[in-house]
């Protein structure tokens, strides 16, 4: 995955983090990522970059942040669960309930001074809990479809046990 500016392919693109090179070796991307509550600025720049930015059209700059004089933090939760979404249409076709599913996306964060005036800290975490379950589909071939000489007469049970007939969508 990557993304492309100005018509440059993906692998064009130089990562920085705090302006040191972040760059993945084999794949498109940044190698170190950062939870996005530590970052403090994000930075893209395209085309007639200066000398110090190398071989590269497109510069995308990532700072994160620092500790203060003051203590200052942050939590945080995302909640995505599966009573708040709707059934897939294939699902509700099927009269399939939908598959549980609950993700957890924390972050914490907390900066400070350790020395006043020289030394700040700043740390930054992040946690991610999934639980789901998903529907598996098995066609069953009837007795008819072994005991059938002609492919146009072999059959299959739906989800439910019953026969599908021609309107019925096989493509589960």
């Amino acid at each position: 995955t990557g993304f492309a500016v100005n018509g440059q392919r993906t692998s064009s693109i130089n990562y920085l983090l705090d302006g040191v090179e972040n760059n993945e070796t084999f794949a498109t991307g940044p190698a170190a990522l950062v939870p996005n509550d530590s970052v403090q600025e994000f930075k893209v720049q395209a085309n007639n970059n200066s000398a110090e930015f190398g071989r590269n059209a497109v510069v995308t700059n990532v700072v994160t942040k620092s500790g203060t004089n003051k203590y200052h933090g942050s939590l945080s939760e995302y909640y995505r669960g599966a009573a708040l979404t709707a059934n897939t249409v294939q699902n509700k076709a099927t009269n399939v309930d939908k598959p549980n599913f609950v993700r957890n996306d924390f972050t914490a964060t907390l900066g400070g001074p350790i020395v006043k005036d020289r030394t700040f800290f700043f740390l930054s975490g992040e946690g991610v809990r999934v639980r789901s379950s998903g529907n598996n589909f098995w066609w069953v071939p009837t007795q008819q479809f072994f005991n059938s000489a002609s492919p146009g007469m072999q059959q299959y049970l739906t989800a439910a046990g019953g026969v599908p007939t021609p309107s019925t969508n096989l493509c589960m």
